[in-house]
């Protein structure tokens, strides 16, 4: 496997997860007031789906927040076709320079450094700014030239088509595409992606490779592969083919949380810090707080710190979610849920919130 130096700012420009199941997991209901870390953006926008009054969308990066600021910004101003076009779905069919063309006309609403960002990275907005984090450019880069010398074009396009009929798809999986070289690859592909994490992330000994692995399997057995745009990403590098679009550029979706928009904060914070000045300012508690893959970048006390704030900063009932990389379970060890005021809901409480890529845990505040 060769290695590849990926240089961009920005970590992640997709969401590798399906928030729609996310908000139906933490219950989030009309009126509430929501904590979310912002990534790419998605994370608060398809929140505002389920109707909260509230969306403080927090992250320490501010390339992220740059992101999520100019996909709120498109939103704002451009039909459903036209963002599209703009953030890269189905790519291949609109040129470079139409994406900047539209950048250029929402633009000058941006707020400054948001604005000197983006104009600094042109080429970024050329490319479909769905394509631009280090995870993204890694699967393209890497993923797709591999996986197409695995399984030709038809093969991949019948196996993104299947899903009407699981069994049907299982044996597809199982007599076609599961081959040795496919696992192979897949493996190798997932450790290249995780090179941008921490290396403290992924505990020592884990065959990190094997779990993705086993969790890809989980995923094709139970989610239909027409209705899994993140697959068809992973093995086309592309979005949008077929109309399969992820929730917030769905027609009505779109829409919906256009409508909505200016009930998100984005704000540039260390969510850790950010939760226990919520509390220390006697700030309104939040009806449920989505920790994203933050909790794998602390252990021990730092950790206990932030589950424990967590759940002061929020109203009983209030649902707590983060996501793990596969087999990296124990990184919320049992003793730092004591003290705190949480149960720590069961996995078959978690309905279909997993993904081929994250394990979703959630908690309730007591």
């Amino acid at each position: 496997m060769e290695e590849i130096s990926i240089k961009t700012p920005v970590m992640f420009s997709q969401t590798y997860i399906d928030v729609t199941e996310i908000n139906k997991l933490m219950n989030i209901k009309t009126g509430d007031r929501i904590l979310t870390v912002a990534a790419s953006g998605t994370h608060a926008l398809e929140k505002l789906l389920a109707n909260p009054e509230e969306i403080i969308a927090v992250d320490l990066h501010v390339e992220q927040l740059y992101l999520a600021k100019l996909q709120a910004e498109g939103m704002r101003q451009l039909t459903r076709e036209e963002f599209c076009r703009f953030v890269g779905i189905n790519r291949r069919s609109t040129q470079p320079l139409e994406r900047v063309s539209i950048y250029n006309t929402i633009c000058g609403n941006l707020d400054t450094k948001t604005k000197e960002f983006w104009d600094a990275n042109i080429a970024s907005i050329e490319m479909g700014i769905w394509y631009i984090g280090r995870l993204e450019m890694t699967i393209v880069l890497l993923g797709h030239k591999i996986f197409s010398s695995i399984h030709d074009k038809n093969t991949t396009a019948e196996f993104l088509a299947l899903g009407d009929d699981m069994k049907k798809q299982i044996e597809f999986f199982e007599t076609i595409w599961n081959t040795s070289s496919w696992r192979r690859a897949y493996k190798d592909i997932r450790v290249q992606g995780s090179k941008i994490l921490k290396k403290s992330v992924i505990p020592a000994n884990t065959d990190y490779g094997q779990a993705c692995l086993d969790q890809f399997d989980k995923s094709i057995r139970n989610v239909p592969n027409n209705k899994n745009h993140l697959l068809q990403f992973l093995l086309t590098e592309d979005v949008g083919r077929n109309g399969l679009l992820p929730p917030y550029l769905r027609e009505g979706n779109y829409e919906l949380i256009k409508s909505r928009l200016g009930r998100i904060q984005w704000i540039q914070a260390d969510i850790v810090k950010y939760i226990a000045d919520n509390i220390e300012q006697h700030q309104p508690k939040f009806d449920g707080i989505n920790l994203s893959t933050v909790v794998h970048h602390f252990s021990g006390p730092q950790l206990q710190y932030l589950i424990q704030n967590a759940a002061k900063a929020s109203n009983p009932g209030a649902k707590l979610v983060y996501y793990n990389l596969p087999r990296v379970e124990a990184v919320v060890p049992d003793e730092v849920w004591d003290g705190a005021k949480l149960r720590k809901d069961e996995a078959n409480d978690w309905g279909n919130a997993d993904s081929i890529y994250f394990k979703t845990v959630s908690a309730t505040v007591l």
